[in-house]
This record gives C-alpha cells, sequence and structure tokens, in this order.
C-alpha cells in the first residue's frame, strides 16, 4: 500500500503530504501496525531506543517524495491513540523530538508538524508546546518550516519559532478567514484542513468535488495554501485520508487545472486583491488579475480593467477546465457575457 501511495501522488499535482510518525487510532482506522517509532517488549515500549528499521523505511519514503518534488509534512504528535504515545512525559517526548530532527532534518523536503489537533492533547499545554517546539527549533540545522494544527483552538501564531500557520477550519467563511490570518500574524496561512471530498456519515467526511474546488478556489485566491483530502467508504476500511492507496474523487484534477492557473502569472503564484464584495480578487497587481464568482452564477458582468493595463480576458470554467478568450484587448470598463453557472472567473492578461 506504501508503493501504490507514492505511485498515485505521481500522478497528482500535489506537492505537500501530511503524514504521521506514530500510529492513529480512529474511525476506520483500527488495524494494529507493523512496526513503530520505539521497539516494543512483553514490558511494554523502550522508550529510550528507536527501531531503526521503521526508520529506514520512513527515510526511504521521504527521499521518494522528493524525487516527485513532494513535502514530507511530518505531524510529530496527535490524540487518536490507544498506545499511549501522547502520554509519554518530558523527557521522553525530548527525545523523541530530538532523534527524530537529528536524524531527519538532512532531508530537503521535511516540514515539522508539531501537532495533529493539539488541542484535543489534553496531557499538554501551551507552554509545552513552545518548549517541545524550541527543542525542533534547537536541534534543526537547517532550519525547516515548523508549524502546529489545531482542532477548534486556533493557535497563536505570533510565536517565534511558528514559520507558518497551520490551520483546521471547515465552515463556508473559510475563505475569507484567511485574509485575517494573513493579516494577524504577517505569516503564510496553509488550511490544512477543511473538510474531504468522499461519502463518509462525518460531516467533514462528505464534501462533494465541487465544494472542494470552490474551497481552493477561494483560499487560493486570498493568497492562502489549501491541502486536499479524500474520504471515499470502503468496505476494507482503505480510505485515503488516512492509509493512502488511489485517489477516486473528482477534484484533484480540477486542483491541477488551478494550480496550472496558478503558475501562468508572472510570478508564478497569486495574491489577494481587492476586488468586489460579491468576488473573489487575486493575482498580481496590474498584470495578472483573477476574479472568482464562487457558487454565484451571473449571466454578464460588467468589468473594469484595471487602470493602466490593456488586457486580454478570459472565461476560466474552474470546473469543466476550460479557458476562453475574448476577441481582442480591452481597456476601461465593459460587459462580458458569462455561461450563468457556478465555477466561473475571469481572468485579466496584460497584453504583450
Amino acid at each position: 500500500m506504501q508503493d501504490q501511495t507514492i505511485e498515485t501522488l505521481a500522478l497528482t499535482p500535489f506537492n505537500k503530504i501530511r503524514m504521521g510518525l506514530f500510529p492513529k487510532d480512529y474511525l476506520y482506522n483500527k488495524n494494529e501496525p507493523e512496526s513503530f517509532v520505539f521497539p516494543r517488549s512483553d514490558d511494554g515500549w523502550d522508550t529510550t531506543r528507536f527501531d531503526l528499521d521503521y526508520f529506514a523505511n520512513l527515510e526511504r519514503r521521504i527521499a521518494q517524495l522528493a524525487e516527485l518534488g513532494i513535502e514530507a509534512d511530518l505531524i510529530l504528535f496527535h490524540p487518536y491513540d490507544r498506545w499511549g504515545f501522547s502520554r509519554l512525559g518530558q523527557v521522553a517526548d525530548e527525545r523523541y523530538l530530538t532523534y527524530v530532527v537529528r536524524r531527519l532534518a538532512g532531508f530537503a523536503n521535511v516540514w515539522w508538524s508539531m501537532a495533529n489537533e493539539y488541542d484535543l492533547l489534553t496531557a499538554k499545554r501551551p507552554e509545552d508546546w513552545h518548549r517541545l517546539a524550541q527543542v525542533v527549533a534547537r536541534e534543526d540545522h537547517a532550519g525547516h518550516l515548523l508549524s502546529i494544527h489545531n482542532w477548534l483552538e486556533v493557535f497563536d501564531f505570533s510565536a517565534g519559532w511558528a514559520t507558518h500557520a497551520s490551520i483546521q477550519r471547515g465552515s463556508d467563511e473559510m475563505g475569507g478567514l484567511v485574509d485575517e490570518w494573513r493579516h494577524r500574524w504577517g505569516k503564510p496561512v496553509a488550511v490544512d484542513e477543511f473538510g474531504y471530498e468522499g461519502d463518509l456519515d462525518q460531516g467533514w467526511g462528505n464534501l462533494t468535488a465541487e465544494a472542494v474546488v470552490q474551497r481552493f478556489w477561494s483560499g487560493t485566491l486570498r493568497g492562502g495554501h489549501l491541502t486536499h483530502g479524500e474520504t471515499f467508504w470502503s468496505e476494507d476500511e482503505i480510505i485515503w485520508w488516512s492509509r493512502g492507496g488511489v485517489l477516486r474523487g473528482e477534484s484533484p484534477a480540477r486542483i491541477a487545472f488551478l494550480k496550472r492557473i496558478v503558475a501562468e502569472s508572472p510570478t508564478g503564484r497569486v495574491d489577494a486583491l481587492p476586488g468586489d464584495w460579491d468576488a473573489v480578487t487575486g493575482g498580481v497587481a496590474g498584470e495578472y488579475v483573477l476574479v472568482y464568482f464562487g457558487d454565484h452564477r451571473p449571466r454578464f458582468r460588467d468589468v473594469t480593467v484595471p487602470d493602466g493595463m490593456r488586457a486580454e480576458i478570459d472565461i476560466v470554467d474552474t470546473w469543466e477546465m476550460t479557458v476562453t478568450t475574448l476577441p481582442g484587448t480591452h481597456e476601461g470598463t465593459l460587459r462580458v457575457q458569462l455561461p450563468a453557472r457556478p465555477g466561473i472567473a475571469l481572468r485579466f492578461r496584460a497584453a504583450a
């Protein structure tokens, strides 16, 4: 299954994967792993030693991800635990972090996530997370990206050790909050969990592909960075979001299309730009502007080309993944006829 996961990722547009070092005990994930961070005997875990075979395999997988251009966002702690790893105690926690960081910091494609849903780890307080993050920062000679991920209580990312915000927020208002978060901390914002494309019985696990694509466009044009996930029911309970395998959904192809649209900007990225109240606007000011209407479906739109810009105008269908260019070049205000369906964007490109 690990091989299959790597093969699947090679065919996707994704350039980061969140992955835990400790196993997960949760819905649809009750299997017993083949190996662990620590060796185990009849007396329990020996937290003074580490399973070298486990780490050799982990290193092999991180290297395979590097060959695909994919960052390994390594989750160091999480609450979904029946083995005792979420309550090791201060000494064992710090020994574990020291070993992991010293061993893996030499990989260029590693990020550190202090925790998944840190606020459910009731054995730790905010001061513990600051102390543990300082251990990671101190032991990491390469200064990899470092953050922490929430359940309900968003962490205060003004902390000096936090290089970016890693946030879970599942509401439809998530896109608008990206603006607030970016300005609050002055740091990049990764929405690492907003829900998943799938059909599970849980609200976080049954988003439509259309909803996923809309959230990607809305969050990206506001200057955020979003993480995809998939949760389709399977009789064998092999579900991508927890175990990998294969992807079955319709959103990855549309996310690849968005990635292409972003890459075509003069800078290879987009930033949030001022725009109308009922559309999301992003791009590169005066050169490359995207206006996204989300789940609205205007039949036409009166638009104004940015001052000083002579533009080619494209109608972008974010679901059908098509780009239709209007004839000629344009300045000032004009009316653009639109398809009257959700998921449409306009693109203004500075004419040569």
